[in-house]
């Protein structure tokens, strides 16, 4: 993968940062970068150091109006921090955290879009070396040969199913697919998605799902001390459950896919992104009542679970009713693969994609093909990969079965005439999507609270 394309622009020296701790006098309306920090969010709170090191970014970016920030003063600010010594490593840590409070600010609906969005700088040469290295025995020959499948695991399968009388026959269901995520948006144009089991069961390898990626890009590490804590509960007592790191996050019945709206969750749950699905599972599916996650006990300072009383986890493994809530909101977590009904959220995602990767757009007629001819050629997954002193996670496009002329001949079965006729319009030289801002090298050790 490249580099996303370069500053056009230079950037004037009194639009750098020097470095030194200011403030600008605020808007009218007070709406700065300072005043949403500590606006309260659905999940956690922050902890002290964080705050403090949000705190300085945002001041050093001389705390600006929300309303006033443009993707060119991230960048000019980028730059700044950039020419006054910061390392790539650091510089990316602070646009990180001014991006973190746009997004904030969007999901409360304070402004439109996140400037900063996708404006970290690219990792060193050296990184990009290490990752090519890394994944080319996974992704530039295709994907390894599906392991066979174990006898046991399906009579296991089968006699579940057979007591638990869950269906696994395709079923419609919703979710909100967050197309302001550039993964997100391009699996939305695809038309499809799968669960991280459902593509570790495809390659013989261990992928990431993508809300775990984004937890450890955002170092959202108490979130992740949470989900683990609830896994380590699913895994004891509740092991035929589908987790949470790695299945898919859907409604089987618009009732409660509603009900997300009315309970304000922020963020990408709104009915401008909720898409109507055709879900296979693979296993029987975990239908739970969300308000135990939502309603969970939290140490106030730090945002961390309270760990005096997790009995309420056995009960929302146990798919009970949260009896604290006037209805309750039922989510199915699904291992296996979800097709997404064309819809203006598909075209949009699809013009997205386009204007993200506009060298890309052979991957993307392609990968719409697949996905309905029921290949996963196209798709884009995270991976971690284990260097000596640190943890990698990056993303990569899996091309291999493009490299089949049976599976070709599938694609074009599927195809419409339109795909043809802009399948011919693509250029001969295409790349790979540029995905290179949402890699993250993490320590091999995860920070105290």
């Amino acid at each position: 993968m490249g580099y996303p394309p370069a500053v056009k622009a230079a950037i004037a020296p009194q639009n750098a940062s020097t470095g030194q701790t200011g403030k600008v006098k605020p808007a009218p309306s007070g709406q700065t970068l300072e005043f949403v920090i500590p606006l309260p969010q659905r999940d956690r709170q922050p902890t002290a150091k964080t705050v403090d090191a949000v705190t300085r970014a945002v001041r050093e970016a001389k705390d600006p109006d929300i309303h006033t920030i443009t993707r060119q003063g991230i960048i000019a600010l980028r730059d700044g921090w950039i020419a006054a010594g910061n390392s790539v490593a650091t510089t990316n840590k602070k646009i990180g955290f001014v991006r973190r409070m746009l997004g904030i600010a969007k999901g409360r609906g304070l402004i439109e879009g996140n400037p900063a969005e996708g404006e970290e700088l690219p990792p060193p040469k050296q990184a990009v070396e290490l990752r090519r290295a890394g994944l080319r025995g996974v992704w530039s020959r295709g994907w390894p040969t599906a392991k066979p499948a174990d006898s046991g695991y399906r009579t296991a399968f089968c006699e579940t199913a057979n007591a638990t009388g869950v269906r696994q026959v395709k079923f419609e269901a919703f979710a909100y697919l967050n197309i302001d995520h550039p993964v997100t948006a391009w699996a939305t144009a695809l038309g499809r998605i799968e669960s991280a089991d459902q593509t570790a069961r495809a390659t013989g390898q261990r992928p990431l799902s993508l809300c775990m990626a984004s937890m450890l890009h955002s170092e959202d590490y108490v979130r992740l001390q949470n989900e683990w804590l609830i896994e380590a509960i699913r895994v004891e007592c509740f092991p035929n459950a589908v987790s949470r790191l790695t299945g898919l996050f859907v409604f089987d019945d618009a009732e409660s896919a509603l009900a997300v709206l009315s309970a304000d969750w922020g963020g990408h749950f709104s009915d401008d992104y909720l898409a109507d699905l055709d879900v296979t599972p693979s296993r029987p599916p975990t239908r739970l009542d969300s308000n135990w996650i939502t309603y969970a006990p939290l140490v106030r300072k730090t945002g961390a679970l309270d760990t005096r009383d997790l009995n309420w986890i056995k009960h929302y493994w146990a798919g009970e009713k949260y009896p604290h809530a006037p209805t309750p909101v039922w989510e199915v977590l699904v291992d296996g693969i979800a097709t997404i009904r064309q819809s203006a959220l598909t075209e949009q995602a699809y013009s997205r994609a386009m204007q993200a990767f506009p060298e890309s757009e052979f991957y993307l007629l392609t990968g719409r093909m697949a996905a309905r001819a029921g290949e996963n050629a196209g798709q884009v997954c995270a991976w971690m990969l284990e260097h000596s002193d640190a943890l990698e996670v990056c993303f990569a496009l899996n091309e291999g079965p493009l490299h089949y002329s049976e599976t070709i001949k599938r694609l074009i079965d599927v195809a419409t005439a339109a795909e043809i006729q802009r399948l011919h319009q693509t250029p001969e030289q295409f790349r790979l999507p540029d995905l290179c801002h949402l890699f993250v090298f993490l320590s091999k050790t995860l920070p105290k609270n």
